[in-house]
């Protein structure tokens, strides 16, 4: 299979054995394509700025929400992996990816990612116990809630999953831990810094005096996240065994983008190792993706 490589929308009519659905604007951008079965899929308005997403092998996810801000990523989908990125995710600089081994990398809606911050779904050279010989460091999942902050320079790593309206500070280095919503966490390895907090994306930079006495309280409960009944954080990861059109299925029918307010809620004391995958039932059609996908080919 030879590389296929985009650089502007017009490319996408001459993919091969891979595919883009939706009309994402390339700026300074590149798609890379070294598999086949591979499938990108934009919601309208994305625009992708000084951005590189590479298919470095075959049956990969991309699924990208529309926004109003542009897309700064460096992503590397390996084999069989996804990676599903909400609406109006917010990037103060390029966010750097890699997933690997049939893992999944989820963010939710309305993020607020620094610059310098990478997610790593694998180590990714093997460990083994010395005396069964026995694999240790197995790839897992990473799950970002919506409304999350995460700050400058942060490591976010396999196995992590941060409830909705969590922060992870500047430089923290964050692995194998489930963060409940609404918390805040900072350090290497990370710990909980207090509960019971949100965030409001307002930048203080210019503010004038008067602004920040305005600011001193903000009555209001839309950042405020419980699990519930509604909470879809189990189910949300699709099948990494399914072909990359039926786990864009999966997402598009389990709240991808229009979910509950606390869908990706997490609750004190929940535990979610990131190995879970969703097998829930597929409400929707491979027929009827295909007519979505039209002439997108």
């Amino acid at each position: 299979m030879s590389v296929q490589t985009l650089t502007d929308a017009s490319d996408i009519q001459g993919l091969e054995s891979n595919m883009v659905v939706g009309e994402p604007k390339l700026c300074n951008s590149r798609i890379v394509f070294k598999g086949e079965n591979n499938l990108l899929y934009c919601e309208d308005g994305v625009v992708l700025q000084d951005t590189s997403i590479t298919f470095n092998g075959s049956n990969g996810l991309a699924v990208l929400g529309s926004s109003k801000n542009p897309y700064y990523v460096d992503l590397t989908i390996n084999n069989d992996c996804s990676v599903v990125i909400g609406r109006d995710v917010y990037f103060n600089g390029a966010l750097r990816a890699i997933v690997s081994e049939q893992c999944t990398i989820a963010i939710g809606d309305g993020c607020l990612l620094s610059f310098g911050i990478w997610m790593r779904t694998a180590d990714p050279h093997l460990v083994y116990d010395a005396k069964t010989h026995r694999r240790l460091n197995y790839s897992r999942d990473i799950i970002i809630g919506d409304h999350v902050w995460i700050g400058q320079d942060a490591f976010v790593l396999k196995g992590t999953t941060v409830g909705s309206g969590s922060i992870v500070g500047a430089r923290t280095v964050v692995a194998g831990k489930t963060i409940p919503s609404n918390t805040s966490w900072s350090g290497n390895p990370a710990r909980l810094i207090r509960e019971g907090v949100f965030w409001e994306g307002s930048c203080v930079h210019m503010w004038t005096r008067a602004k920040t006495r305005k600011s001193e309280t903000l009555r209001t409960k839309d950042y405020l996240y419980r699990d519930s009944s509604r909470s879809v954080v189990e189910s949300f990861v699709a099948d990494p065994e399914l072909p990359s059109q039926q786990r864009l299925e999966h997402y598009l029918a389990n709240g991808f983008g229009n979910g509950s307010h606390d869908r990706l809620a997490v609750g004190p004391g929940e535990r979610h190792d990131g190995s879970t995958r969703g097998k829930g039932s597929i409400r929707q059609g491979i027929a009827g993706l295909a007519r979505r996908m039209g002439s997108s080919r």
